[in-house]
């Protein structure tokens, strides 16, 4: 089976970093698995590594026009000249529209806040793959009651992602040596383009610091891979500014390190988060602060617990631990699989590729 997978909604947004990690997994374990060939539809904006393992099938294309109206344009045109090209047997998009006229079964990985955007327009769509159940159940509120639309909705659930296992103790010493002057420190994933996401981390650390006056550091870095904190000046005046420690550029395995090696995790706030990140954190054995960044000193007291009882922290890995077992890339893209074949299963065979 050929897959044409229409990458350029999900690489218009650099928040979608776990979206980006989700999808671009199923498709290298349906490749090797399945024998599924892809290709890749970016535009010309496209740098190797925002697909990270892809390297085959890219297809860079013009950039739509701005707005809507512009990108509804050029992508049914870019569309419809890859489909005749290629004669895929599947239309995958990350997001946004269908592609009308394309004579092909579509899947679509949908948010809600895509589906807020164009929910009148997914019906044509064959299944609907969505990242959470709340975002199937607001989808499915948007396309009605009807059984047969309900049943095209698919909750996709993530799995740990590659390279992300427990650190030996001398490791995580010399993770902590590197990154954070050699003692334990708390490690934040904050939004970039949020700037009072990382002041309000800070100003919990700050209460924090001034409760325990201890040697823990909190080292930051950007939610989505390949985004950046910006932090100006505001950083260089902080207090605690020689406990806190930014890394804008890391690799995957610099950041799967980071965490395995961290005494405890801050998430993403971001409410479209997929959760990857805590499947991550729990597979890495790192326990989870899940106060809300908005509340300063519900944060600061959650690290207070958790740096002042360890019997809890442990309690709180060993869960994490037990939790994971249940998510793993075969049963995420086998999710996947099961609505591919549903899509292609219930398309008139006689309108494919005409």
């Amino acid at each position: 089976m050929l897959i044409l997978l229409d990458c350029r909604p999900l690489l218009t947004d650099r928040s979608n970093g776990e979206k980006t990690e989700l999808i671009i997994s199923c498709v290298k374990f349906l490749a090797k698995e399945r024998g599924v060939e892809w290709l890749f539809l970016v535009d010309s904006r496209y740098r190797e590594g925002l697909l990270p393992g892809l390297s085959d099938g890219i297809l860079p294309v013009r950039r739509a026009l701005p707005w809507l109206a512009g990108w509804k344009i050029r992508y049914d045109r870019v569309l419809s000249r890859a489909v005749k090209k290629h004669r895929p047997d599947l239309f995958m998009s990350t997001g946004l529209l269908p592609a009308p006229r394309t004579g092909l079964p579509q899947c679509l990985w949908m948010s809600e806040k895509a589906g807020k955007k164009c929910s009148h327009k997914l019906r044509d769509a064959g299944v609907l793959f969505t990242f959470s159940e709340k975002d199937r159940t607001f989808l499915a509120a948007r396309l009605g009651d009807d059984p047969g639309i309900r049943d095209k909705i698919r909750v996709i659930p993530g799995a740990p992602g590659e390279g992300y296992n427990l650190l030996p103790g001398e490791e995580k010493e010399k993770v902590k040596e590197a990154y954070a002057g050699g003692k334990e420190y708390f490690l934040a994933a904050t939004d970039g383009h949020r700037p009072e996401e990382w002041m309000d981390l800070l100003k919990a650390f700050s209460l924090f610091k001034k409760r325990q006056l201890s040697n823990m550091q909190i080292v930051l870095i950007p939610a989505a891979p390949g985004s950046g904190i910006h932090t100006g000046s505001k950083l260089d005046t902080y207090k605690y500014r020689a406990d806190t420690h930014l890394y804008n550029e890391l690799s995957r395995e610099e950041r799967a390190r980071l965490l395995a090696a961290c005494y405890a995790f801050l998430p993403p706030s971001d409410p479209e988060s997929i959760g990857l990140s805590l499947l991550n954190a729990w597979s890495v054995g790192v326990p989870i602060l899940y106060a809300q960044r908005k509340d300063p000193a519900a944060l600061a007291a959650q690290m207070m617990t958790i740096y002042k009882d360890e019997r809890l922290r442990a309690s709180l890995v060993e869960k994490g631990q037990l939790e994971v077992q249940a998510f793993s890339w075969e049963r995420t893209a086998g999710a996947v699989w099961e609505g591919i074949e549903r899509a292609v299963g219930g398309f008139p065979k006689s309108a494919i590729n005409k």
